[in-house]
């Protein structure tokens, strides 16, 4: 690609002393005809230039090289026994995030390794490269990430890499994932066995993407392919905003709209864990709202008991340990036996 060879011309020039440390680069005027290229390709050489931490940018007076000439890069280390980086974009505080954390350390710590679990948050593949060379890291693991720039800079470096996801990303290096699809037909045929006929599927807008939740989306494809067949049912979806999108009041009269709309629905299924914590929060509010008659699936890893109305709740669940342990073990294949794309099966049980 154009913008790589100009990314890499500037960054040779930078390194060779030609712009030195502190000194501000020439205007892109002079740029596009020292490097013979589009204000386009110009742009991104400079961005990908910036997030490394080569470049950077002061706004009203240009672009500035930082104070070091040799970019830090990444060195892959020769140490026998496996260093593993687990990288997340949020904090590891969730269920999924501690199951998996958990076996991921206890498989490493047998093969007397260690495992060190790296927040990105906002930073670059700079400061990531200088983490991990820092701890002489030599294979990394992914964890729901929602950044794919970062994702393609980490799959560009020299060292083993798996992803583990929600649902399946495009990625170049292997991926583990729940099969959200099967799961999604598993959650209608519970309610249905047990005597409902008339669902209602509830997804909710990912405050990470500002749109509906994809995984939620995937679920409820394999919910809606599940019922095709089947007549004497009646079947809808609706999207909740959550709190931050919208105030708690108006999430309140969100949700009570919802059950005035579907008051004679029995049987409901929450794509992600959020809209389900929202409408308990409702539903404990307003007990003139007849719920004996109600039966719900949540798709979350939520392990103490839930009950709506001293009725447990049904939980679609995917083994988040296990997940962990396929991930090692992928990384640890020198055969490359295990397939680019992994789904794990989901499987419905009730917390009680």
């Amino acid at each position: 690609m154009k913008y790589v060879t100009v990314y890499d011309a500037i960054k040779n020039d930078i390194v060779a002393g030609t712009y030195p440390p502190n000194s501000k680069i020439p205007h892109t005027k002079d740029l596009l005809k020292l490097y013979a290229c589009s204000f386009t390709t110009l742009r991104h050489a400079i961005t990908l230039l910036e997030r490394e931490g080569i470049l950077r940018g002061i706004p009203s007076k240009g672009t500035f090289v930082r104070t070091y000439t040799e970019p830090i890069k990444f060195k892959a280390s020769e140490k026998r026994k496996p260093l593993l980086a687990f990288l997340g974009s949020a904090p590891f505080t969730t269920p999924q995030y501690d199951q998996m954390h958990r076996s991921i350390y206890k498989y490493m710590r047998d093969l007397g390794g260690k495992t060190h679990p790296i927040l990105c948050g906002g930073k670059t593949i700079h400061d990531l490269v200088k983490e991990i060379n820092s701890l002489e890291i030599n294979m990394m693991i992914t964890l729901e990430f929602y950044r794919k720039d970062l994702r393609k800079e980490i799959e560009s470096l020299n060292i083993p890499v798996v992803h583990i996801d929600m649902l399946d990303v495009a990625c170049r290096k292997p991926s583990i994932n729940p099969n959200n699809v099967q799961g999604g037909a598993l959650a209608f045929k519970k309610l249905y066995d047990i005597g409902h006929r008339n669902i209602l599927f509830i997804n909710n807008v990912s405050p990470f993407i500002n749109d509906e939740d994809p995984a939620g989306k995937m679920r409820w494809l394999g919910f809606s392919q599940e019922c095709k067949s089947i007549q004497n049912v009646r079947v809808h979806k609706e999207t909740l905003l959550s709190e931050g999108a919208i105030s708690e009041q108006q999430e309140m009269r969100g949700i009570e709209e919802l059950f005035e709309k579907y008051h004679d629905f029995t049987g409901f299924v929450f794509g992600t864990g959020i809209p389900f914590s929202e409408v308990k929060t409702f539903l404990k509010n307003n007990p003139r709202i007849q719920t004996t008659r109600m039966d719900f699936v949540v798709f979350s890893l939520g392990e103490g008991p839930e009950m709506v109305n001293r009725k447990p709740v049904w939980f679609c669940k995917w083994d988040a340990k296990k997940m962990g342990e396929i991930a090692v073990k992928t990384l640890l294949d020198s055969s490359k036996s295990y397939p680019k794309a992994q789904y794990l099966p989901m499987f419905i049980e009730k917390n009680c």
